[in-house]
This record gives structure tokens, sequence and C-alpha cells, in this order.
């Protein structure tokens, strides 16, 4: 389980993770980001490190001595069959050595602060692979589908203005209940 020695923070305060995150998205999803791949790496992560801070942004994972963990990304679209719902949560990322260890929950309580700064009320997602997670998280399974020929599962969840880092933090904390 993540400790506190685990750092989730923006993106764009972090930017020169950004090329070592874009070759492990390469050889996490080769068909997408590899050669003859639609996407580029590189320039969807520049895109989450912007530093307006607006979206599309992302927050990374590192140990307290600087070691990354993972990437996430918060994006205004994703799944073109549901243009109507945003923002996303998307392109999430841990190191192979450190999945299960609640790294992936951490980056998605950065996405929810990040959601919960630009004003949004309730975060999406979808997944083929962190159905789990995202049910341990809280999040409510809105519909199935199939997406590039794969079965995924979309979710929301609510943003609260319930601060939870202090008295001086304007911070969120995530709901389960249903819209």
């Amino acid at each position: 389980m993540v400790d506190g020695s685990v750092l989730v923070v923006p993106l764009r305060e972090r930017p020169e993770c950004v090329p070592f995150f874009a070759r492990q998205f390469v050889l996490e999803w080769p068909a997408w980001y590899g050669p003859g791949g639609q996407g580029s790496a590189l320039a969807d992560l520049n895109a989450f490190a912007n530093a307006a801070g607006d979206l599309p942004t992302g927050v990374v994972a590192r140990t307290s001595d600087g070691a990354y963990l993972g990437v996430a990304a918060l994006k205004a679209a994703s799944i073109p069959e549901y243009s109507h719902l945003g923002p996303w949560a998307a392109a999430g990322y841990v190191i192979p050595g450190h999945r299960g260890q609640g790294v992936g929950a951490a980056l998605l309580d950065g996405l929810l602060d990040e959601a919960c700064r630009l004003g949004f009320s309730t975060l999406y997602c979808a997944t083929a692979s962190a159905v789990s997670l995202l049910r341990r998280q809280g999040w409510q399974l809105l519909d199935s589908a199939i997406h590039d020929n794969k079965p995924i599962s979309v979710f929301s969840i609510k943003v609260a203005t319930r601060g939870r880092r202090g008295a001086d933090w304007r911070g969120c904390q995530a709901t389960g209940e249903p819209q």
C-alpha cells in the first residue's frame, strides 16, 4: 500500500519526467504509441504537462527520493461515443514493479484534486483493465460498451468540495453517490 513517501504532484511541476514516461508509454501501448501507431507519447505527455494548468492536465506519482512511479491525465474528451461527458481520467500508467501497491489509487486522487481545482463536479473514466481499482475507489459503473473491438466499462464519480488536507485547503474528495 502507498505510504506517505509517495507524492502525487501536477505533471506541470515535473515536466522533466515527460521523456521517461514517453518511453514507458511506447512499451506499454506499442500499437498506439509505437512505430506506425497513431499516437505520439511525447506529444500527449507534453500536452498533459501544460504550464497553464488547464485541460488537458496530468499528475505524476513519485517517491520522496524522486523515483517516478506513475502518471495519469485529465482530458476534456476520451471516447467519441461519450463526447457529451467529461472530463475524463485517462492515460493512467504505473511502473510494472509498483502495480498493486496503491499508486493507481493515489494517481486517481490526484486527478480528483485537479478536477476540483478546475471546478468540475463529475469525473469519468473508460477502462478495459482498471475496473476493480475504480470500484474500490468508489466510482459508479455507467455503461459497458465496445470500443476499438474491445469491451470497456465507463465509470463516473462525483467530485465533492469537502476539504481533506487541512483547513486552508480547498481540497476535494470523491463521493460514490449516484448521479
